[in-house]
Parts: structure tokens; C-alpha cells; sequence
């Protein structure tokens, strides 16, 4: 219970039936596809955590430069701290405390990092517009201040697991949100990426939101857009609101549209009728897609949709948006459908999910879960299964 309370305190060719999307209209129904591509549940990774060690996170990232011991960095807030776990022996490596003040700070709480290399991490704080790179023992070594006094193009970026920081040397790429107000139109034609030069520290905000959406009004909650980096450098965006997915290339900004929806829904009305302090009900009680994971072993793509569930349950509690229906969507490498995979109901804390070698890492977590332990992070092994 009390780690309950410190968390909350802070591939191949497939047979296609109709041609992929390259433009923003979006497809509007689900498309037909090959089932060949799936998941066997097979292990289950349990590490022992101390009681200073929340049992979710915003925040973790695989290190996998030892394929045969491949760490888990996990983002303790409490103790505003990066802790390092080997997967292979299943113990805590090392904890790297953050000083939030002094000459030796970031100016506040961690949120949100990126591991580059052994003596380069890029950390976030609470404020937002500012980054900076640590070294192995947690002292700063570099500021990147990247607020715009232009307003038109200000955004506020925002690092979890499902935003992770891409890099593309000398840069990054930090997922952002524009700062307007959600409920009014317009949110949606703004800034969602957040282009940072690690090496002169200069910064621009791009790639606008889709078109389409601009005088379309979704809520605080369908603000949770999620995108990741391939091998080519491309950036794929999952937007909660769409069906189809945007391929996003930084070189020339040219951004390309793929199906990628869910055969459980189609196209996700907008709210017609916002009102304040609705827009979570709203979220819950629609259809919506958000993660996005890149899996480098098989060159494949995995986006998780999430069916509507009733805001107040049976027995008259109200749910969170842990309570809604997770599939898994994969994608090959030329984002032709191949697979649709259930995941069980009130699970998997799918937020905390992470691709390895061995397949999708997804944390059993979730606070319906009667194998859930505060005492442990423990990943559910989804392996991937192709002779379905």
C-alpha cells in the first residue's frame, strides 16, 4: 500500500485485401488482414525492489548493449533517482541519486530520461522546457534550456514511457503537446515533436498535428499521442484519435499515413459537447489507440488499441483508464497488418511495457490483478509466435 501511495503521489509479406493509406483521410473501417503473427505467454521476470522502489513508473528504458544481460533503468520519483536492474540475475545494479537543487540539481524532480551512453544521460525536470545531460554518479554536465518566447509555436514536453526521448545523434526528439487549451478547438494544430541539437544546443518545434482534426475537440485525456524511432530513423506516431498511423521523416518533414487500426473499431467520434471535469468519462467511454513499440529483432510494429469501458462499473465504482480493453496490433516492416493479439482483462499495466529480444516485456501490475506484488517488478514475457 504504500508504494500504491508514493506512485500516485507523483516479418514478412502478407496477402492485403485493399491498398495502405498515404494521405490524411483516415481508412473510416477496419481492414481485413492475414492472422500471422501472434504471442505465447512464457515467463514471467520477477525483481526484488526495496520499499523505497514504487512498483510502477512514468519512466523505464531496456539497455541492451549486453545481449546477454540486458538492464532495465527505471525511473525511481520518490527518491528522484535512476535505478539500473539486470534482467539476467534478476537484482538491482546500481541507483543513481538526482540532486534537485543546488550547483549539483536539475532544478527540480526528474521527469523523464534517456540513456545515451554509460556517462551520458539526458534527463527532464518538472519544469518541462529544460534538459540535462548527467553523468554515471547523477551530476549535470550539460543545460539545454527549450522554451520558445514564440507562442504560436510553444509546446510542453512530456517524457513516459509510451513518449520515450529518440536519438538520432547529435539529436533528440521529445514528444510534446501544445499548450492550449484541450477543450477548445484548435489543440490539435499545434507543435507535437520537439527537436533538440545535443552538441550546439539549439531547438525547434515541429510536425503539426493532423489536419483533419484541427476544428475537432477531444479532451485532456486523448492528448496521450505516442511515437517511437526505427532503424531508419523514421519517427511512427500513434495518435489516439486514429486508425491509421503517421510515419514521420525529421530529414525532410514529410509525414505518410498507414493503416494501422484495430478490428474491434473504426473511426473515434470526437466530443461533440465538451464539459469541464467530463473529458476523463469521455476518454473511458471511447475507443482509442496509444502505444506505439518498435521491435528491432523482427523489424515489426506493435500498437496497442483500447476498447471503451463504462465509467462507473457494476458495482458502482468508478474505473480509471487501466480498465479499458487492450489488443495488440502488429505491423511488419511495411506496416501491412499481420496480427491482432487479446490481452486479458484488468491484466497488464500495459503502461509500463518494453521490447527485448526475447519478445514484449509487460508489467502484470495492474491493480486488478490478483499476482500483482508491490514488492517486485514483474513482466509478464509475451513471446512472439509466427506459425500460427
Amino acid at each position: 500500500m504504500i508504494k500504491k501511495i508514493l506512485f500516485i503521489v507523483f516479418l514478412s509479406t502478407i496477402i492485403s485485401c485493399s491498398k495502405r493509406e498515404t494521405s490524411e483521410v483516415n481508412t473510416g473501417t477496419s481492414k481485413e488482414f492475414e492472422n500471422i503473427f501472434s504471442f505465447q505467454p512464457s515467463k514471467l521476470i520477477k525483481v526484488k525492489i526495496d520499499e523505497f522502489t514504487p512498483y510502477r513508473t512514468f519512466n523505464s528504458q531496456l539497455i541492451d548493449e549486453d545481449s546477454n544481460n540486458p538492464i532495465l533503468v527505471w525511473e525511481n520519483a520518490p527518491l528522484n533517482a535512476l535505478e539500473f536492474y539486470s534482467l539476467k540475475d534478476q537484482k538491482l545494479v546500481k541507483r543513481i541519486k538526482i540532486k534537485k537543487d543546488g550547483p549539483d540539481g536539475i532544478n527540480g524532480p526528474i521527469r523523464g530520461f534517456e540513456y545515451l551512453a554509460k556517462d551520458s544521460i539526458l534527463v527532464s525536470n518538472g519544469r518541462r522546457y529544460e534538459f540535462f545531460l548527467i553523468n554515471e554518479e547523477g551530476l549535470p554536465y550539460k543545460k539545454y534550456v527549450v522554451y520558445s518566447e514564440d507562442v504560436d509555436k510553444l509546446s510542453v514536453p512530456i517524457v513516459y514511457d509510451n513518449k520515450p526521448i529518440m536519438y538520432s545523434y547529435p539529436n533528440v526528439f521529445v514528444v510534446s503537446k501544445p499548450d492550449k487549451d484541450y477543450n477548445s478547438e484548435g489543440w490539435w494544430n499545434g507543435n507535437m515533436l520537439l527537436k533538440i541539437n545535443l552538441q550546439n544546443k539549439e531547438f525547434e518545434y515541429l510536425l503539426n498535428g493532423p489536419e483533419k482534426y484541427f476544428d475537432k475537440i477531444h479532451g485532456a485525456y486523448f492528448s496521450h499521442h505516442s511515437m517511437v524511432m526505427n532503424e531508419d530513423e523514421e519517427i511512427i506516431i500513434s495518435y489516439p484519435i486514429d486508425s491509421d498511423i503517421a510515419i514521420f521523416n525529421p530529414e525532410n518533414q514529410n509525414v505518410d499515413w498507414k493503416y494501422g487500426g484495430s478490428r474491434y473499431f473504426h473511426k473515434i467520434p470526437d466530443w461533440n459537447k465538451p464539459k469541464s471535469n467530463k473529458d476523463e468519462k469521455f476518454y473511458i467511454e471511447s475507443n482509442s489507440y496509444r502505444e506505439v513499440f518498435y521491435d528491432k529483432w523482427r523489424d515489426v510494429y506493435y500498437r496497442i488499441a483500447y476498447r471503451r469501458v463504462d465509467y462507473i462499473d457494476k458495482n458502482g465504482l468508478r474505473v480509471n483508464w487501466n480498465y479499458k480493453l487492450p489488443s495488440i496490433i502488429i505491423l511488419d516492416n511495411e506496416f501491412k497488418k499481420i496480427g491482432e493479439y487479446d490481452l486479458p482483462k484488468n491484466t497488464y499495466y500495459t503502461r509500463n511495457t518494453f521490447v527485448g529480444e526475447k519478445g514484449l516485456y509487460i508489467s502484470i501490475n495492474h491493480e486488478e490483478n490478483s499476482n500483482a506484488d508491490e514488492n517486485y517488478l514483474t513482466f509478464q514475457i509475451l513471446e512472439p509466435v509466427t506459425d500460427i
